[in-house]
């Protein structure tokens, strides 16, 4: 039996009503999803009685950002100007019909906070509201996030099969131009 691992699941968003593919949220470190019911009980003659309460769900998450992060100021005026996100959380691990288990949620963004320590990566944390329940389905993963979601593809071990993915795409190949600068020779 597998156990499921934090890395299995993605999290994408867009803003509800929009014709474009969710986005997804990078370099997510931690996220969490809380649902509770705020019930009351009251004692009677004959035992106590609950009385429905109220479904309260959020889910939150941490994640680092790039320099040119567009998504943290796209939240915060999310939170701001109370614009409605959709929320998908996916099991990349789980496929059915070439779909994903997912979690479909409409809310608001509650709070976003960015924290930047002089000896940390900038981060920021998000806490999302969600308009009454969750729904589970299954997702499609938009083309760009299908095709990066493994970070490589095996190859084997023979000459025609080199690794052209994961560390040999940030790595220069012999049969391409270096990209270091060369030292100039003091004349």
């Amino acid at each position: 039996m597998a156990i499921k691992q934090g890395t299995d699941e993605l999290i994408l968003l867009r803003p509800v009503g929009a014709k474009e593919d969710a986005d997804k949220v990078m370099w997510i470190t931690e996220m969490e999803r809380e649902t509770e019911k705020d019930r009351d009980t009251e004692a009677t003659m004959d035992g106590s009685v609950n009385s429905g309460g109220s479904l309260e769900s959020t889910v939150t998450w941490t994640c680092y950002m790039n320099h040119d992060d567009t998504l943290a100021d796209e939240v915060e005026d999310a939170t701001e100007e109370d614009r409605p996100y959709e929320v998908w959380v996916i099991n990349k691990r789980v496929q059915k019909n070439g779909k994903y288990k997912a979690e479909y949620r409409q809310g608001y963004f509650n709070s976003i906070t960015r924290s930047n320590e002089a000896d940390g990566i900038a981060e920021f944390e998000v806490e999302y509201g969600v308009y009454m329940k969750k729904i589970r389905g299954w997702a499609t993963l938009p083309d760009v996030i299908e095709q990066n979601k493994a970070q490589y593809g095996f190859h084997d071990t023979v000459a025609s099969d080199p690794a052209n993915d994961g560390l040999a795409e940030s790595i220069p190949q012999p049969n391409e131009p270096s990209t270091a600068t060369k030292p100039t020779s003091d004349k």
